[in-house]
């Protein structure tokens, strides 16, 4: 492990009854967005996304909209 890696580690509590879920970021070359992939897909789990989008109506001329 190198001196710019990180040694923290999260605990998700209340996420599996199972198994504790466990993230750790120690890597050398880890994405510094690896969050939104987990947000990525939590959201299309849940449907967050769609079901805020089905909430917003566009009073727009369509014809005029790319």
């Amino acid at each position: 492990m190198s001196e710019d890696t990180s040694e923290r580690r999260v605990l998700f509590e209340g996420l599996s009854k199972k198994k504790a879920v466990v993230a750790s970021f120690d890597e050398d070359h880890d994405s510094l967005d690896a969050g939104a992939i987990l947000l990525k897909a939590c959201d299309q789990r849940l449907q967050l996304s769609e079901m805020l989008a089905a909430c917003m109506s566009d009073v727009r001329e369509q014809s005029k909209v790319t």
